[in-house]
């Protein structure tokens, strides 16, 4: 039963890396398609932000912090946007609804 679960889950991480792939494509450039650049650990890929969030998480659990306080805390205080990158992903992240829906 084990070994099935770390099966179904290898399985539903290589869809998402890929799936992840996908769509950051642009419909303007030519698809190409490479696992090296799908399962690269570095950069824009599944598995550097599924590595992210695992050390994200790993450091709470840690610091003695579950996913609810996280979640809590992360609703409660203000987001501060100070540098001009930071304001250009806001303004993109604030598009992702309209994007979503076309």
């Amino acid at each position: 039963k084990q070994w099935y679960q770390r099966r179904v889950r290898g399985y539903a991480v290589a869809y998402g890396c890929i799936k992840f792939a996908d769509l950051t494509c642009t419909r303007t450039n030519d698809y190409v398609f490479s696992f090296d650049k799908m399962l690269d650990d570095k950069g824009k890929t599944a598995v550097y932000l599924l590595y992210a969030l695992t050390r994200i998480r790993s450091i709470a659990r840690n610091a003695g912090y579950t996913r609810e306080q996280l979640l809590d805390h992360a609703r409660s205080q203000p987001i501060s946007l100070e540098h001009e990158a930071e304001l250009k992903l806001g303004k993109v992240l604030l598009r992702f609804p309209e994007v979503i829906e076309e």
